[in-house]
């Protein structure tokens, strides 16, 4: 359950977020202590940096879940006009800084993204590159989301009768996708990739996070695209710099990361579709 969507205003403060998130909470799982408890940030949920200094104290183990926003024009104009790794790298350390952080160190907490989107009809290239850089994000943390929206249109909104939602998954009349190519280019992020129940040894990955796809290897032993749950290769590698080795192969070696493809952690042999669940 959701205690507060986006709070936002003059009157918001980490005082008044500290007792009222703790009394709902509480409330909440004295009702009910199945459910999980969702706990939103300040500034239209995406500012959680005030936790750093004081942790919220709730004593309701394993039932907290920490929630996040992030959309892409936020940062358009920068998008337009600086190199895009540097506003990627940008991005994700605001990322890191403001909520990412509560997923590291001696007591992490689990963080869901319960919004993030981008204008799906294509024709940003600003939208292109936040959700390339976004998407190498939740997937490399093997993060819980969902976007806004899935709607492709209201029957009414601020006071317009059928205005269009340009953010939609779904096109205007909700007959099919607004962007044909959703279902490959989110096929990744639908998929748990890192087990932590699992015994296998971990290998890695090279996802294009603008297409969605994962390299596979053709008949003909090039390098090719394709979907990311079968017939992935594996490859190991020791850090930044050192040769990326394809395993059960010691011949195929990638002596540089290629910047369009992002290395990501997983344990192969152990991949499940998730079908709705947010959290496992």
């Amino acid at each position: 359950m959701d205690l507060r969507n986006e709070l936002r205003g003059s009157r918001q403060n980490s005082n008044d977020w500290y007792k009222y998130m703790s009394q709902g909470a509480k409330t909440i799982h004295q009702q009910n202590s199945k459910i999980l408890v969702v706990i939103s940030g300040l500034n239209f949920d995406t500012d959680l940096t005030f936790l750093k200094k004081k942790p919220l104290h709730l004593n309701i183990p394993n039932k907290i879940v920490y929630e996040a926003h992030l959309y892409s024009f936020i940062d358009q104009g920068r998008w337009r006009m600086q190199p895009v790794n540097r506003v990627c790298a940008s991005i994700l350390h605001s990322v890191q800084n403001h909520w990412g952080f509560l997923m590291g160190g001696s007591n992490p907490a689990p963080v869901f993204v319960s919004e993030f989107g981008y204008g799906m009809t294509g024709g940003k290239d600003a939208d292109n590159k936040f959700m390339a850089c976004f998407k190498s994000y939740l997937a490399a943390l093997d993060m819980d989301w969902s976007l806004w929206s899935f709607g492709g249109s209201y029957y009414s909104q601020r006071g317009n009768v059928d205005a269009d939602e340009s953010y939609g998954v779904l096109n205007h009349d909700w007959t099919g996708y607004r962007d044909p190519e959703f279902p490959d280019k989110f096929q990744l992020l639908q998929t748990l990739v890192q087990d932590p129940t699992c015994n296998l040894s971990k290998s890695h990955i090279l996802f294009h996070p603008l297409s969605g796809n994962c390299v596979h290897l053709s008949s003909n032993n090039e390098f090719e695209f394709g979907e990311c749950k079968n017939h992935v290769l594996r490859w190991s590698s020791e850090g930044d710099g050192a040769p990326i080795r394809m395993m059960d192969s010691p011949l195929l070696c990638l002596r540089q990361l290629v910047k369009i493809f992002l290395q990501h952690s997983q344990k192969i042999a152990c991949h499940h579709k998730v079908l709705g669940d947010l959290f496992r």
